[in-house]
């Protein structure tokens, strides 16, 4: 275990991420903070599921930060001149669960009204198939509302524009993703479940979500151009995505502002604002994401150029008590009386 500093209160990280008297245990955590100077700072807790205890080198699978990769690679394609943010989606991609009138701004912002395939994933799981089809879970269901009506998070927004994505990039949503970001950058350890070869998940422990009548006990399958999703990758790997994109390495300052406007909800496109941070007048931008067996959080904060970033192999390890006191810490870590 590594603590590269302390906070005020004089714990390290290692202490930080250990659950406090009275709450449930997460039985297994990392946190990383990253400074500007590349200073770095591990806090770890327990184990993975066959015992072995975690580091921060771990492969695992990112969830719905899966969606910050594929809406960056969409404002790419825009920035190309290949799609517009207005243009409906129609104009590129013919698809029955893509009502007329829906934009790729409402893809990637989650007001299209396109009902969530994950209301009916976890259920489904239970059988144990071999395969799921996520939009055959949809298919024929009526629009929750009309398009920009609300805000309502689905899932299916983002297979949708990895479909998009293979429309409009001639190449699997995989391919397109790896060519504009992943090999460019050199995340070797990043990569499309399902649609590529890459480094295993550190093995989950089996608490998963809790969706029902006792956990899901076999494994979860998972299917080709999950762009919603589907990835796996590491610390390393998500801390230089999200500096790349903040940097400029990626899309132009016009572009990220874009992507940063945030409504109500704290939905960008693609990338999240913490609506209330546990600190005061901070403002932090990332996405967290949630499959079965895994947890995670990244979080940047410009002013500072902190990366915070924690991950939990289950469905729900990391509290929100944990979440707040990692930023916090973080935070006073950058504090100039603070040795790196």
């Amino acid at each position: 275990m590594v603590s590269s500093a302390c906070a005020s209160s004089g714990a390290g990280l290692d202490e930080i991420v250990r659950p406090t008297d009275g709450e449930p245990a997460a039985s297994t955590v990392a946190a990383v903070v990253t400074r500007s100077d590349g200073s770095r700072a591990v806090g770890l807790y327990g184990n993975d599921a066959t015992g072995t205890p975690l580091t921060a080198d771990v492969s695992f699978r990112i969830g719905s930060i899966t969606k910050s990769f594929t809406a960056t690679t969409v404002m790419m394609l825009i920035e190309d001149g290949l799609l517009a943010l207005d243009d409906e989606v129609t104009e590129h991609l013919d698809s029955p669960l893509v009502p007329a009138g829906v934009t790729v701004r409402h893809l990637l912002q989650h007001t299209s009204g396109i009902p969530d395939y994950a209301r009916a994933v976890d259920e489904v799981a239970r059988s144990c198939p071999a395969s799921i089809d996520p939009l055959a879970l949809v298919e024929g269901l009526p629009p929750d509302f009309a398009p920009g009506e609300r805000h309502e998070y689905s899932n299916t927004n983002y297979v949708i524009l990895g479909q998009l994505l293979e429309a409009v990039g001639g190449q699997p949503p995989a391919a397109v993703i790896r060519k504009r970001i992943l090999d460019p950058l050199g995340l070797d350890r990043t990569y499309l479940e399902g649609s590529e070869p890459g480094p295993p998940p550190v093995p989950a422990v089996a608490d998963f979500y809790d969706t029902g009548p006792g956990p899901i006990e076999c494994d979860t399958p998972v299917w080709p151009d999950d762009t919603a999703a589907g990835m796996i990758s590491d610390f390393a790997d998500l801390e230089r995505f999200w500096r790349a994109l903040f940097a400029g390495e990626l899309v132009d300052a016009a572009t990220l502002s874009e992507m940063l406007d945030a409504n109500e909800q704290g939905h960008g496109l693609g990338v999240i604002r913490v609506p209330q941070p546990p600190v005061q007048d901070v403002t932090l931008y990332g996405n967290g994401g949630k499959v079965v067996g895994y947890t995670t959080h990244t979080y940047y904060e410009p002013s500072t150029q902190t990366m915070i970033m924690l991950m939990a192999p289950t469905g729900r390890g990391i509290t929100l008590r944990l979440l707040d006191d990692v930023v916090r810490w973080a935070l006073d870590w950058q504090s100039p009386d603070r040795p790196p």
